[in-house]
């Protein structure tokens, strides 16, 4: 009776979270545990990151990078109950409203973007965007599922706390613009 009780009870996400995130993502999630694993509690971040995202983003994870795919339809040990209880707990260090993102297209210069991306980004995200000491901006799967206002929305505004500093005073509207058409070329 014991083993049916507990195989019915919902999935505890903070005991998921510290099983198969904390490790690389950090306890309270802070991020940079391990490679370039990003601060999860990020509140720009969270605005920006949609649910669907985040869903993804732990089921599919980033081929080429240290965060594996956790779905069992990619081999992984979670299934979809367990990943939903997951995101529901990083929502909770959610602080400032959700941004809307995904709708967002944009039409910049690829070729500026480059020269821009060179001087400002390359340092910290590699030359060809395969992260340095900041996340890999070429990876198929954040590509994938990143939308030209995630992405935006990063540069404008940044990720506090961490090393990405905002652009939206510092680069032109068109400026940033180019730089999202330029990293949109990785695809």
């Amino acid at each position: 009776m014991l083993m049916w009780l507990l195989s019915c009870a919902e999935p505890d996400g903070e005991v998921l979270y510290q099983d198969y995130c904390g490790l690389c993502h950090g306890v309270s999630g802070e991020g940079y545990d391990a490679d370039r694993a990003n601060a999860l509690n990020n509140p720009e971040f969270l605005a920006s990151a949609s649910d669907p995202f985040l869903v993804e983003s732990t089921r599919l994870g980033r081929p080429g990078t240290s965060m594996s795919a956790w779905s069992v339809d990619a081999l992984g040990p979670l299934d979809d109950e367990q990943i939903d209880a997951i995101i529901a707990r990083v929502r909770l260090w959610q602080t400032l409203e959700p941004v809307e993102v995904d709708s967002v297209v944009v039409a910049g210069d690829a070729a500026a973007g480059a020269l821009l991306y060179a001087e400002q980004c390359a340092v910290c995200h590699g030359v060809d965007g395969e992260g340095a000491s900041a996340l890999s901006l070429s990876n198929p799967e954040f590509l994938a599922m990143a939308s030209d206002g995630f992405i935006r929305y990063g540069i404008a505004e940044g990720r506090s706390g961490t090393a990405m500093m905002a652009y939206a005073n510092v680069l032109q509207e068109t400026q940033i613009d180019d730089l999202v058409a330029f990293i949109r070329d990785w695809e």
